[in-house]
């Protein structure tokens, strides 16, 4: 028998204006706004959706130029999501020169999700 975790605790990182809070905001309500998104929003709690699915999910948002306090997240949660802008090149290089390093530097084994947002920009 598989016993669950009660909480996953993903840190969503990525360089400025990739669209980390807007994705974090959307995915609740499954709808996008174009504005009132804040710079970094409050962590997000998403409840289990399936009645036997124990699991809660908190997604915690990040400002890219504070390494130390994501440093610091990065000692407390379970998966990192590594957000870039699809019309962005340089977002998308950082990943490989900047956000891996600076995770694999905390933990080497940190499972990572990688995501390229503003699909509709391109």
């Amino acid at each position: 028998m598989t016993i669950k975790p009660s909480k996953i605790e993903i840190l969503v990182v990525g360089d400025v204006g990739v669209g980390k809070s807007s994705l974090i905001s959307c995915y609740p309500s499954q709808y996008f706004t174009k504005h009132g998104i804040l710079p970094v929003i409050e962590p997000s709690i998403l409840d289990p959706s399936k009645e036997n699915d124990f699991t809660k999910i908190i997604i915690h948002d990040t400002d890219e130029s504070r390494t130390k306090i994501i440093q610091k997240k990065l000692e407390k949660i379970d998966i990192v999501m590594i957000v870039y802008s699809l019309n962005d090149v340089n977002s998308f290089d950082r990943i490989t020169t900047y956000w891996i390093p600076l995770v694999q530097n905390v933990n080497k084994n940190m499972p990572l999700i990688i995501v390229g947002n503003k699909c509709d920009k391109v």
